[in-house]
Protein backbone atom coordinates (compact mmCIF):
# COMPACT_ATOMS: atom_id res chain seq x y z
CA UNK A 1 0.00 0.00 0.00
CA UNK A 2 0.99 3.92 -0.28
CA UNK A 3 1.41 6.30 2.37
CA UNK A 4 3.56 9.16 3.21
CA UNK A 5 6.53 7.90 5.12
CA UNK A 6 7.19 11.68 5.97
CA UNK A 7 4.09 11.75 8.28
CA UNK A 8 5.02 8.49 9.65
CA UNK A 9 8.62 9.94 11.16
CA UNK A 10 6.42 12.91 11.98
CA UNK A 11 4.33 11.19 14.20
CA UNK A 12 6.88 8.69 15.77
CA UNK A 13 9.50 11.95 16.84
CA UNK A 14 6.29 13.54 18.02
CA UNK A 15 4.97 10.75 20.43
CA UNK A 16 8.50 9.29 21.43
CA UNK A 17 9.45 10.87 24.66
CA UNK A 18 12.54 13.13 24.03
CA UNK A 19 11.50 13.73 20.39
CA UNK A 20 14.19 11.76 19.05
CA UNK A 21 13.21 8.16 17.93
CA UNK A 22 15.82 5.49 18.95
CA UNK A 23 15.89 2.36 16.97
CA UNK A 24 17.08 0.79 20.13
CA UNK A 25 14.82 1.41 22.07
CA UNK A 26 12.15 -1.05 22.91
CA UNK A 27 9.87 1.64 24.08
CA UNK A 28 10.44 3.57 20.68
CA UNK A 29 9.34 0.47 18.34
CA UNK A 30 6.55 -0.17 20.51
CA UNK A 31 5.28 3.69 19.95
CA UNK A 32 6.33 2.97 16.02
CA UNK A 33 4.34 -0.31 16.16
CA UNK A 34 1.47 1.55 17.10
CA UNK A 35 1.57 3.59 14.52
CA UNK A 36 2.23 2.14 11.64
CA UNK A 37 -0.69 -0.53 12.44
CA UNK A 38 -3.09 2.46 12.86
CA UNK A 39 -1.58 3.03 9.37
CA UNK A 40 -2.90 0.51 8.13
CA UNK A 41 0.59 -1.27 6.81
CA UNK A 42 0.49 -4.85 6.44
CA UNK A 43 1.10 -6.48 9.67
CA UNK A 44 3.69 -8.86 8.22
CA UNK A 45 5.79 -5.67 7.04
CA UNK A 46 5.62 -4.17 9.94
CA UNK A 47 6.58 -7.14 12.59
CA UNK A 48 9.94 -8.27 9.98
CA UNK A 49 10.41 -4.34 10.27
CA UNK A 50 10.21 -4.35 13.98
CA UNK A 51 12.00 -7.85 14.20
CA UNK A 52 14.92 -6.60 12.26
CA UNK A 53 15.18 -3.29 14.38
CA UNK A 54 15.05 -5.06 17.67
CA UNK A 55 18.22 -7.18 16.66
CA UNK A 56 20.21 -4.09 17.52
CA UNK A 57 21.94 -4.79 21.22
CA UNK A 58 21.47 -3.89 23.99
CA UNK A 59 18.40 -1.40 25.14
CA UNK A 60 20.89 1.90 26.28
CA UNK A 61 17.99 2.42 28.89
CA UNK A 62 18.90 -0.60 30.27
CA UNK A 63 19.65 -0.49 34.19
CA UNK A 64 22.96 -1.26 35.01
CA UNK A 65 23.89 -1.76 38.66
CA UNK A 66 26.79 -1.71 40.43
CA UNK A 67 29.20 -1.47 43.62
CA UNK A 68 30.65 1.61 43.78
CA UNK A 69 33.62 2.16 46.49
CA UNK A 70 34.11 5.85 47.61
CA UNK A 71 37.96 7.45 48.56
CA UNK A 72 37.16 5.81 52.53
CA UNK A 73 36.39 2.56 50.84
CA UNK A 74 33.02 2.44 51.89
CA UNK A 75 30.71 0.62 49.36
CA UNK A 76 27.38 1.50 47.98
CA UNK A 77 24.76 0.09 45.48
CA UNK A 78 24.44 2.82 42.50
CA UNK A 79 22.55 2.45 39.23
CA UNK A 80 22.95 3.76 36.22
CA UNK A 81 22.10 3.25 31.94
CA UNK A 82 23.47 0.97 29.69
CA UNK A 83 23.98 3.83 27.07
CA UNK A 84 26.13 5.76 30.05
CA UNK A 85 28.15 2.92 31.78
CA UNK A 86 29.22 1.54 27.97
CA UNK A 87 30.53 5.19 27.38
CA UNK A 88 32.43 5.80 30.47
CA UNK A 89 36.53 6.80 29.35
CA UNK A 90 37.56 4.76 32.59
CA UNK A 91 37.35 1.31 31.48
CA UNK A 92 37.93 0.24 35.24
CA UNK A 93 34.90 2.18 36.30
CA UNK A 94 32.38 -0.71 38.00
CA UNK A 95 29.66 0.40 36.22
CA UNK A 96 31.83 -0.03 32.40
CA UNK A 97 33.07 -3.40 33.76
CA UNK A 98 29.01 -4.47 34.61
CA UNK A 99 27.58 -2.97 31.31
CA UNK A 100 30.50 -4.78 29.46
CA UNK A 101 29.92 -8.17 31.48
CA UNK A 102 26.04 -7.67 30.35
CA UNK A 103 27.06 -7.18 26.37
CA UNK A 104 29.26 -10.78 27.11
CA UNK A 105 26.14 -12.18 27.74
CA UNK A 106 24.26 -10.84 25.13
CA UNK A 107 21.57 -8.82 27.50
CA UNK A 108 20.64 -11.52 29.68
CA UNK A 109 22.02 -11.42 33.21
CA UNK A 110 20.17 -12.05 36.14
CA UNK A 111 22.22 -9.26 38.35
CA UNK A 112 20.92 -6.72 35.80
CA UNK A 113 17.02 -5.86 36.55
CA UNK A 114 15.07 -5.95 33.30
CA UNK A 115 12.32 -3.89 32.41
CA UNK A 116 9.01 -5.92 31.85
CA UNK A 117 8.39 -6.48 28.85
CA UNK A 118 5.63 -3.70 27.44
CA UNK A 119 1.95 -5.05 26.03
CA UNK A 120 1.29 -4.62 22.42
CA UNK A 121 -2.31 -3.69 22.07
CA UNK A 122 -3.94 -5.15 18.74
CA UNK A 123 -4.85 -3.31 15.82
CA UNK A 124 -9.01 -3.39 16.42
CA UNK A 125 -9.50 -2.76 12.36
CA UNK A 126 -7.47 -6.30 12.11
CA UNK A 127 -9.81 -9.24 11.85
CA UNK A 128 -7.98 -12.29 13.39
CA UNK A 129 -9.56 -16.11 13.21
CA UNK A 130 -10.68 -15.90 16.46
CA UNK A 131 -12.89 -13.08 15.39
CA UNK A 132 -15.03 -15.56 12.95
CA UNK A 133 -14.82 -18.91 15.27
CA UNK A 134 -18.54 -19.14 16.92
CA UNK A 135 -18.84 -19.92 20.79
CA UNK A 136 -18.09 -23.91 21.32
CA UNK A 137 -21.53 -25.86 22.81
CA UNK A 138 -20.16 -25.45 26.21
CA UNK A 139 -21.07 -21.95 26.57
CA UNK A 140 -17.59 -20.88 26.67
CA UNK A 141 -15.83 -18.85 23.83
CA UNK A 142 -14.04 -15.68 23.26
CA UNK A 143 -14.75 -12.68 25.18
CA UNK A 144 -16.73 -10.20 22.85
CA UNK A 145 -15.06 -7.57 21.57
CA UNK A 146 -16.71 -4.35 20.82
CA UNK A 147 -16.89 -3.93 17.18
CA UNK A 148 -14.44 -0.95 16.03
CA UNK A 149 -17.18 2.10 14.94
CA UNK A 150 -17.17 2.62 11.15
CA UNK A 151 -15.85 5.60 9.60
CA UNK A 152 -18.96 7.09 8.69
CA UNK A 153 -19.86 6.62 12.71
CA UNK A 154 -17.27 8.20 13.71
CA UNK A 155 -17.40 11.00 11.57
CA UNK A 156 -21.05 11.50 12.58
CA UNK A 157 -19.97 11.82 16.69
CA UNK A 158 -17.13 14.41 15.53
CA UNK A 159 -19.92 16.57 13.05
CA UNK A 160 -22.19 16.69 16.39
CA UNK A 161 -19.32 17.89 18.46
CA UNK A 162 -18.89 20.16 15.95
CA UNK A 163 -22.43 21.36 16.22
CA UNK A 164 -22.93 21.50 19.65
CA UNK A 165 -19.96 23.85 20.09
CA UNK A 166 -20.92 25.76 16.70
CA UNK A 167 -24.51 26.17 18.81
CA UNK A 168 -23.37 26.69 22.17
CA UNK A 169 -25.20 28.90 24.72
CA UNK A 170 -24.56 31.22 27.26
CA UNK A 171 -25.91 29.04 29.41
CA UNK A 172 -24.92 25.83 28.35
CA UNK A 173 -21.19 26.91 28.36
CA UNK A 174 -21.55 27.48 31.88
CA UNK A 175 -23.11 24.40 32.88
CA UNK A 176 -19.93 22.62 31.00
CA UNK A 177 -17.28 24.13 32.62
CA UNK A 178 -19.02 23.30 36.00
CA UNK A 179 -19.32 19.42 34.51
CA UNK A 180 -16.82 17.55 36.00
CA UNK A 181 -17.47 14.46 33.10
CA UNK A 182 -14.65 13.81 30.49
CA UNK A 183 -16.24 16.41 27.84
CA UNK A 184 -13.78 15.43 24.61
CA UNK A 185 -14.47 18.43 23.13
CA UNK A 186 -11.26 20.01 21.75
CA UNK A 187 -8.70 22.27 24.02
CA UNK A 188 -9.89 25.85 24.40
CA UNK A 189 -12.58 27.68 26.08
CA UNK A 190 -16.60 27.83 24.54
CA UNK A 191 -15.87 30.56 22.82
CA UNK A 192 -12.44 29.71 20.76
CA UNK A 193 -14.15 26.02 20.56
CA UNK A 194 -17.45 27.84 18.79
CA UNK A 195 -15.29 29.75 16.79
CA UNK A 196 -13.01 26.94 15.49
CA UNK A 197 -16.24 25.26 14.66
CA UNK A 198 -17.03 27.74 12.32
CA UNK A 199 -14.07 27.19 9.96
CA UNK A 200 -15.21 23.16 10.03
CA UNK A 201 -18.54 24.58 9.26
CA UNK A 202 -17.68 26.77 6.92
CA UNK A 203 -15.26 24.50 4.65
CA UNK A 204 -18.45 21.70 5.09
CA UNK A 205 -20.86 24.34 3.39
CA UNK A 206 -18.31 25.17 0.72
CA UNK A 207 -18.05 21.34 0.05
CA UNK A 208 -22.11 21.82 0.23
CA UNK A 209 -21.51 24.54 -2.85
CA UNK A 210 -22.62 27.47 -0.69
CA UNK A 211 -21.08 30.53 -1.44
CA UNK A 212 -18.74 32.43 0.74
CA UNK A 213 -21.63 35.22 0.93
CA UNK A 214 -24.22 32.62 1.86
CA UNK A 215 -21.78 31.49 4.75
CA UNK A 216 -20.90 34.92 6.46
CA UNK A 217 -24.57 35.13 6.70
CA UNK A 218 -25.18 31.89 8.38
CA UNK A 219 -22.54 32.95 10.65
CA UNK A 220 -23.66 36.41 11.47
CA UNK A 221 -27.09 35.45 11.98
CA UNK A 222 -26.06 32.23 14.61
CA UNK A 223 -23.98 34.90 16.25
CA UNK A 224 -26.84 37.35 16.87
CA UNK A 225 -29.14 34.63 18.46
CA UNK A 226 -30.27 35.35 21.83
CA UNK A 227 -27.96 34.07 24.58
CA UNK A 228 -25.51 32.25 21.96
CA UNK A 229 -21.91 32.05 23.55
CA UNK A 230 -20.41 34.64 20.60
CA UNK A 231 -23.33 37.09 21.25
CA UNK A 232 -20.67 39.63 22.34
CA UNK A 233 -18.69 42.28 20.69
CA UNK A 234 -15.59 40.62 20.77
CA UNK A 235 -17.61 36.85 19.95
CA UNK A 236 -18.87 38.36 17.01
CA UNK A 237 -15.09 39.37 15.75
CA UNK A 238 -15.02 35.43 14.63
CA UNK A 239 -17.46 35.96 11.82
CA UNK A 240 -14.53 37.67 10.05
CA UNK A 241 -11.79 35.42 11.22
CA UNK A 242 -13.27 32.44 10.47
CA UNK A 243 -13.88 33.72 7.03
CA UNK A 244 -10.33 34.40 6.99
CA UNK A 245 -9.15 31.11 7.89
CA UNK A 246 -11.59 29.18 4.96
CA UNK A 247 -9.40 31.47 2.20
CA UNK A 248 -6.68 31.06 3.79
CA UNK A 249 -6.85 27.24 3.46
CA UNK A 250 -8.05 27.60 -0.04
CA UNK A 251 -4.57 29.66 -0.85
CA UNK A 252 -2.80 26.93 1.07
CA UNK A 253 -4.36 24.04 -0.05
CA UNK A 254 -7.49 24.15 -2.43
CA UNK A 255 -11.49 23.91 -1.34
CA UNK A 256 -11.64 21.45 -4.30
CA UNK A 257 -8.62 19.49 -2.98
CA UNK A 258 -9.90 19.38 0.86
CA UNK A 259 -11.65 15.33 0.78
CA UNK A 260 -12.49 15.00 4.70
CA UNK A 261 -12.69 17.33 7.40
CA UNK A 262 -12.66 16.11 11.65
CA UNK A 263 -12.10 18.70 14.20
CA UNK A 264 -9.82 17.62 17.11
CA UNK A 265 -11.73 14.97 18.81
CA UNK A 266 -10.49 11.60 19.19
CA UNK A 267 -13.58 10.29 17.03
CA UNK A 268 -12.50 12.68 14.17
CA UNK A 269 -8.99 11.87 14.12
CA UNK A 270 -10.05 8.13 13.89
CA UNK A 271 -12.23 9.13 11.02
CA UNK A 272 -9.05 9.94 8.86
CA UNK A 273 -6.06 8.19 10.64
CA UNK A 274 -4.64 10.56 13.05
CA UNK A 275 -3.29 9.13 15.87
CA UNK A 276 -5.87 9.76 19.00
CA UNK A 277 -2.59 10.21 21.57
CA UNK A 278 -0.36 12.60 18.69
CA UNK A 279 0.20 15.57 20.42
CA UNK A 280 -0.18 18.37 18.68
CA UNK A 281 -1.20 21.82 18.04
CA UNK A 282 -3.81 21.28 15.31
CA UNK A 283 -7.36 22.44 16.19
CA UNK A 284 -8.86 20.91 13.09
CA UNK A 285 -7.45 18.54 10.66
CA UNK A 286 -8.43 17.79 6.84
CA UNK A 287 -7.21 15.23 4.43
CA UNK A 288 -6.69 15.80 1.32
CA UNK A 289 -7.95 14.38 -1.59
CA UNK A 290 -4.29 12.83 -2.31
CA UNK A 291 -4.31 11.38 0.82
CA UNK A 292 -2.62 13.94 3.22
CA UNK A 293 -3.61 14.39 6.61
CA UNK A 294 -2.81 18.21 7.17
CA UNK A 295 -3.08 19.11 10.53
CA UNK A 296 -4.72 23.24 10.86
CA UNK A 297 -4.13 25.71 13.90
CA UNK A 298 -6.68 28.22 13.96
CA UNK A 299 -6.41 31.75 15.62
CA UNK A 300 -8.89 34.54 16.05
CA UNK A 301 -6.32 36.83 14.64
CA UNK A 302 -7.12 35.17 11.62
CA UNK A 303 -3.83 33.23 11.38
CA UNK A 304 -3.57 30.16 10.02
CA UNK A 305 -0.87 27.70 10.75
CA UNK A 306 -0.94 24.72 8.68
CA UNK A 307 1.16 21.26 9.62
CA UNK A 308 2.27 20.08 6.40
CA UNK A 309 5.92 19.57 6.16
CA UNK A 310 6.98 16.73 3.76
CA UNK A 311 9.20 14.22 3.59
CA UNK A 312 12.40 17.03 2.53
CA UNK A 313 11.44 18.67 5.59
CA UNK A 314 10.79 15.89 8.23
CA UNK A 315 13.96 14.12 6.91
CA UNK A 316 16.06 16.43 7.60
CA UNK A 317 15.30 17.43 11.20
CA UNK A 318 14.78 13.59 11.85
CA UNK A 319 18.65 13.52 10.89
CA UNK A 320 19.59 16.41 12.68
CA UNK A 321 18.41 14.85 15.80
CA UNK A 322 20.08 11.52 14.79
CA UNK A 323 23.67 13.17 14.22
CA UNK A 324 24.38 13.26 17.73
CA UNK A 325 23.91 9.89 18.65
CA UNK A 326 24.52 8.00 15.50
CA UNK A 327 28.22 7.13 14.43
CA UNK A 328 29.31 9.43 11.36
CA UNK A 329 29.32 6.62 8.64
CA UNK A 330 26.27 4.83 9.62
CA UNK A 331 24.66 8.55 9.56
CA UNK A 332 25.80 9.06 6.19
CA UNK A 333 24.35 5.48 5.19
CA UNK A 334 21.09 6.85 6.14
CA UNK A 335 20.95 9.75 4.71
CA UNK A 336 21.51 8.26 1.75
CA UNK A 337 18.74 5.51 1.78
CA UNK A 338 16.70 8.96 2.73
CA UNK A 339 17.16 11.38 0.69
CA UNK A 340 14.57 13.19 -1.47
CA UNK A 341 16.58 13.74 -4.19
CA UNK A 342 17.13 9.85 -5.07
CA UNK A 343 13.48 9.93 -4.27
CA UNK A 344 12.63 12.34 -7.21
CA UNK A 345 14.67 10.31 -9.36
CA UNK A 346 13.00 7.12 -8.40
CA UNK A 347 9.86 8.79 -8.61
CA UNK A 348 10.38 10.05 -12.62
CA UNK A 349 11.97 6.72 -13.51
CA UNK A 350 8.40 5.14 -12.44
CA UNK A 351 6.36 7.49 -13.67
CA UNK A 352 8.89 6.70 -17.15
CA UNK A 353 8.04 3.18 -16.88
CA UNK A 354 4.04 3.90 -16.68
CA UNK A 355 3.86 5.84 -19.66
CA UNK A 356 6.34 4.36 -21.82
CA UNK A 357 4.09 2.78 -24.26
CA UNK A 358 1.67 5.87 -24.50
CA UNK A 359 1.51 8.16 -27.00
CA UNK A 360 0.22 12.14 -26.87
CA UNK A 361 -2.84 10.91 -28.93
CA UNK A 362 -3.61 8.07 -26.79
CA UNK A 363 -3.49 10.43 -23.71
CA UNK A 364 -6.10 13.40 -24.85
CA UNK A 365 -8.19 9.97 -25.97
CA UNK A 366 -8.39 8.91 -22.14
CA UNK A 367 -8.60 12.78 -20.89
CA UNK A 368 -11.46 13.09 -23.79
CA UNK A 369 -13.47 10.08 -22.39
CA UNK A 370 -13.52 10.81 -18.57
CA UNK A 371 -17.03 11.36 -17.15
CA UNK A 372 -17.97 13.91 -15.44
CA UNK A 373 -18.27 12.16 -11.90
CA UNK A 374 -14.48 10.88 -12.71
CA UNK A 375 -13.33 14.38 -12.96
CA UNK A 376 -14.76 15.51 -9.87
CA UNK A 377 -13.84 12.72 -7.67
CA UNK A 378 -10.48 13.40 -9.11
CA UNK A 379 -10.65 17.27 -8.77
CA UNK A 380 -8.97 17.26 -12.21
CA UNK A 381 -10.85 20.40 -13.48
CA UNK A 382 -10.35 22.47 -9.74
CA UNK A 383 -11.34 26.06 -9.52
CA UNK A 384 -7.77 26.69 -8.66
CA UNK A 385 -5.72 24.45 -10.86
CA UNK A 386 -7.39 22.70 -13.57
CA UNK A 387 -5.46 19.35 -14.77
CA UNK A 388 -7.17 18.63 -17.27
CA UNK A 389 -5.40 21.31 -18.82
CA UNK A 390 -2.30 19.30 -18.98
CA UNK A 391 -3.97 16.37 -20.02
CA UNK A 392 -5.64 17.64 -23.54
CA UNK A 393 -2.37 19.37 -24.32
CA UNK A 394 -0.06 16.15 -23.46
CA UNK A 395 2.68 16.63 -26.21
CA UNK A 396 5.72 18.33 -23.94
CA UNK A 397 4.58 16.96 -20.83
CA UNK A 398 4.66 13.33 -22.11
CA UNK A 399 8.18 13.83 -23.67
CA UNK A 400 9.42 14.93 -20.17
CA UNK A 401 7.54 12.08 -18.49
CA UNK A 402 9.42 9.58 -21.16
CA UNK A 403 12.97 10.98 -20.87
CA UNK A 404 12.42 10.73 -17.23
CA UNK A 405 12.37 13.84 -15.89
CA UNK A 406 9.11 14.70 -14.38
CA UNK A 407 9.22 15.87 -11.11
CA UNK A 408 12.97 16.81 -11.15
CA UNK A 409 12.21 20.55 -10.92
CA UNK A 410 10.21 23.20 -9.38
CA UNK A 411 6.11 23.53 -10.31
CA UNK A 412 6.31 19.94 -12.09
CA UNK A 413 3.48 18.97 -9.19
CA UNK A 414 0.23 20.07 -10.96
CA UNK A 415 1.43 18.21 -14.21
CA UNK A 416 2.39 15.01 -12.04
CA UNK A 417 -0.90 15.42 -10.01
CA UNK A 418 -2.92 15.58 -13.28
CA UNK A 419 -0.94 12.69 -15.05
CA UNK A 420 -1.25 10.73 -12.22
CA UNK A 421 -4.57 10.81 -10.93
CA UNK A 422 -5.48 9.72 -14.96
CA UNK A 423 -3.54 6.73 -14.28
CA UNK A 424 -5.64 6.00 -11.29
CA UNK A 425 -8.82 6.10 -13.26
CA UNK A 426 -7.79 4.51 -16.30
CA UNK A 427 -4.67 2.27 -15.72
CA UNK A 428 -4.62 0.58 -12.02
CA UNK A 429 -0.87 -0.88 -13.17
CA UNK A 430 0.46 2.09 -13.97
CA UNK A 431 -1.19 3.58 -10.38
CA UNK A 432 0.53 0.83 -8.77
CA UNK A 433 4.12 1.36 -10.64
CA UNK A 434 4.13 5.01 -9.46
CA UNK A 435 2.90 4.42 -5.83
CA UNK A 436 5.60 2.50 -5.43
CA UNK A 437 8.09 5.00 -5.07
CA UNK A 438 6.71 5.74 -1.83
CA UNK A 439 7.11 1.70 -0.84
CA UNK A 440 10.92 1.90 -2.27
CA UNK A 441 11.86 4.73 -0.21
CA UNK A 442 10.25 3.28 3.08
CA UNK A 443 12.16 -0.28 2.29
CA UNK A 444 15.58 1.55 1.65
CA UNK A 445 15.11 3.39 4.85
CA UNK A 446 14.41 0.62 7.43
CA UNK A 447 17.44 -1.08 5.09
CA UNK A 448 19.50 0.89 5.91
Amino acid sequence: MSFDLGKLFIEWRRIVPNGVPNPGNAYHLVLLKEICMAKGIDRNVIDNVILTLEKKDIDPDTPIKYKYKDAAGNETDRETTYKNAINKKDKEHPAYKAAKALQDTGGEDDEVEKKPPMEIPENPYEKTDDDTKNNDDSGKGAETKEEPKSKQELQKVDKERVNSALNMTKTEARAQAKSKEKKNVGAGTAESRAGEAMVHRGLQMIKENKSLEDIEKFFTDLVNQKDHVLNTKKGKEWVGSALASLNAINDEIGWDEVDDIAWDTDEGRESIGVDTKLETSSDMFVRTKDGRNIGVSLKKDSKVFLNNGGWMEQSTLLLDDLKEVMPDDIHEELSEAMSYENFQVDRANRFKEAFANYTPEQILELANSLTKEEIAKESLDGSKVSYLQFLKNPKKHLEKIQRGGLGLDRGDGPVMKGFHRLLKLRDEEGDKKVRESDNVLTQKTFDA
